[in-house]
């Protein structure tokens, strides 16, 4: 196996994004705050992604999908002149592959669970600093969908419960494994970025209190 192929082939175990990957994004941002469009727009390209479009509203930004291709979509979970999940569904309709990232200054109160079962990937939480918006990519980017289990539960703490003590179980194995593979050692950040991020979601989800959240953990 030659350098570079070498090099392509552990990419995927870092949990960064390359400059490379970076050029090949493309953003579309929705937000109705224009201070904070601005400031969106701006901290992507100082992270790297070139490729920034951002408008006001959801129709707009369909208009925009339409026009040309985006990797990914960080768009605003309020309803501007449409709701955002109608939104959603349709480019996910026009891109099974888009990535899609509510923001929110409330995620619980502004149907961002629903949001990210329905296609999002993870969400973004308003006002957001520069090392925010670059997790919140990175994590939409190189983590799995959200588990199934969350989508068909009927109890979302108990969901939650198998989630994050599952992502605790790959993060122990990854750990193991990182004492003697190098592979596994450039995974290791990446795993421990989707243990935090499930336990987060858990706190930030939950139905109840965090005691019953903590009383579903237990009872798994």
């Amino acid at each position: 196996m030659s350098t570079t192929d070498s090099d392509q082939k552990e990419e995927g175990f870092s949990d960064q994004l390359s400059p490379a990957e970076r050029r090949k994004i493309q953003v579309l941002v929705i937000e109705s705050d224009s201070d904070i469009r601005d400031a969106m727009r701006s901290s992507l390209k100082d992270l790297g992604y070139q490729q920034v479009v951002s408008v006001i509203d959801h129709i707009r930004g369909l208009e925009k999908f339409q026009e040309r291709k985006f990797t990914h979509v960080i768009f605003d979970a309020r309803k501007t002149n449409m709701p955002s999940d109608d939104f959603l569904a349709q480019i996910v309709r026009m891109d099974e592959n888009i990535i899609a990232i509510p923001t929110s200054f409330d995620p619980s109160i502004d149907n961002v669970f629903n949001l990210v079962v329905n296609g999002a990937k993870g969400y973004l939480v308003k006002p957001f600093q520069t090392t925010t918006l670059e997790e919140a990519m990175i994590i939409a980017t190189k983590s799995p969908p959200i588990h199934p289990s969350i989508k068909q539960a009927k109890d979302r703490n108990k969901a939650f419960a198998i989630l994050t003590l599952s992502a605790l179980d790959d993060l122990a194995t990854i750990f193991r494994q990182a004492q003697r593979y190098e592979t596994a050692k450039r995974e290791l950040p990446l795993q421990l970025r989707r243990f935090r991020r499930t336990v987060e979601m858990g706190r930030q989800f939950r139905k109840g209190t965090l005691e019953d959240l903590l009383a579903a953990y237990i009872d798994y």
